[in-house]
């Protein structure tokens, strides 16, 4: 996005927080990890993270018999996705757009 978009959607301060918090999650075990933040000379702003050949859980679920998970998956996923919450609220943050698109399977 460019940084005149973002001016003219107000959306630095969304943008610094954002960044912030990616900053502050660095290390914790089951966050996409932030790599690099690029600005270039159109001053577009591009947040690199690293490549994640696996799917989300929304598509993943889209293509599994029966669209559900069984008993052991289930049961994998969950205590991961706790793992991941523990050592997020561990540093007082808190996710606010939990959905199936946004855990990676």
């Amino acid at each position: 996005m460019s940084i005149e978009k973002i001016r003219e959607k107000n959306l630095f301060k969304n943008i610094k927080d954002e960044v912030q918090i990616m900053y502050e999650l660095i290390g914790v075990k089951g966050v996409c990890q932030i790599e690099d933040i690029i600005i270039n000379e159109e001053k577009d702003i591009t947040i690199i993270l690293p490549f994640y050949a696996l799917t989300d859980l929304w598509n993943y679920m889209k293509v599994k018999p029966g669209r559900h998970l069984n008993e052991k998956d289930s049961r994998k996923v969950f205590t991961q996705l706790v793992d991941t919450f523990i050592g997020i609220h561990e540093r007082s943050i808190m996710h606010r757009d939990i959905k199936p698109e946004n855990i990676l399977v």
